[in-house]
């Protein structure tokens, strides 16, 4: 009983925590009671409240529904057609993947190198930032978070070689993290490549040469993290 309100508390206290560095409000609970089974309780519906003031906090992107557009009528003069903005790649990426999935991570590294110092490629650690709404899930669940990244960007595959992984922090409690490490090619910013998907990551940008060489080092597979438990790894290629 004390080991689940240990793991409850510590749940708790790392929502509260993530909740507070994003300045979203929320009504905090101080707990103190004496009967294990009531205090046991009263933190596992404080920790749903917890849940839900995250899940209401992520952004809500509305859909917007476009009229039918009408048939086009011929005539003299054409009506004006707006121009669709195409965002490209700087470069293509399709031999560097060829060599990295190949495991000819010589020829992966020096094709990397020549784009880079054509600044045709930009280089991202990220992490998922609502990852503590995965707590207490089955490994399965949070499998199936991996699986979504690579569904939600597979239009951008042209643009980015990523490496996703989910590693399991706490065996017991079922607590999650999302890193992943992009390699990006294209002639506009990261944000407005991604629009509202952007704003379910942080990205750290990597400028030294000795920082992009370690996580080029790290995208391999299998890699990383090897404190903690790998729970999926894959890749957006």
């Amino acid at each position: 009983m004390e080991k689940k309100i240990a793991s409850i508390k510590k749940q708790n206290e790392g929502i509260e925590t993530s909740l507070q560095s994003r300045g979203i409000s929320f009504n905090k609970m101080s707990v103190s009671i004496d009967d294990l089974d009531k205090e046991l309780l009263v933190l596992t519906n404080y920790n749903e409240y917890l849940k839900q003031v995250v899940k209401d906090s992520k952004p809500k992107v509305e859909k917007i529904v476009k009229p039918p557009i009408p048939p086009t009528i011929e005539c003299e003069e054409p009506d004006y057609i707006e121009e669709k903005i195409v965002y490209k790649p700087n470069c293509s990426l399709e031999d560097v993947k060829r060599a990295f999935f190949s495991k000819d991570y010589e020829t992966f590294e020096t094709q990397i190198g020549e784009f880079t110092k054509q600044n045709y490629l930009k280089f991202y650690k990220v992490n998922y930032r609502y990852a503590n709404e995965k707590d207490g899930v089955a490994e399965y669940i949070a499998k199936n978070q991996v699986r979504g990244f690579i569904q939600m960007l597979d239009q951008y595959r042209r643009f980015l070689l990523v490496c996703f992984r989910c590693i399991q922090l706490d065996a017991e409690a079922k607590t999650y993290r999302y890193p992943s490490y992009w390699i990006v090619s294209a002639d506009t910013d990261i944000k407005t490549l991604l629009g509202s998907i952007y704003d379910d990551f942080d990205f750290i940008v990597l400028e030294d040469e000795a920082q992009v060489s370690k996580m080029l080092h790290k995208m391999r597979k299998n890699e990383d993290e090897s404190d903690a438990q790998l729970v999926s790894e894959m890749y957006l290629n």
